[in-house]
């Protein structure tokens, strides 16, 4: 979504949605990842020449907790997983040079 602001600049909202299936790790089927859904979101202002901007941004606002790899240790020993990034969120100023 974009609103112009007039002398101020423009707004820009956006979003986005992932979802992810259920899979698994390793091809014995024993190490399984639930399915998960992942929502980030961006709002931007940016000046009205374009030369200057802020960006205010969240990603798995949902606090999804999912693991992006794991793997068996071993008969006896378990597995281990490397898990996802919680929520982050952030600011990302910008300036063009001319």
């Amino acid at each position: 979504y974009e609103h112009d602001l007039g002398d101020i600049g423009t707004l820009n909202l956006s979003g986005n949605y992932y979802r992810s299936g259920a899979y698994y790790f390793n091809p014995d089927n024993y190490l399984r990842q639930k399915p998960y859904d992942l929502v980030d979101g961006v709002i931007k202002l940016t000046t009205a020449d374009g030369n200057r901007s802020i960006q205010l941004w969240a990603k798995n606002l949902l606090k999804e907790k999912y693991y992006i790899g794991a793997s068996e240790i071993g008969q006896y020993f378990g597995f281990r997983g490397q898990p996802a990034a919680p929520r982050t969120y952030g600011v990302t100023l910008s300036v063009k040079l001319n």
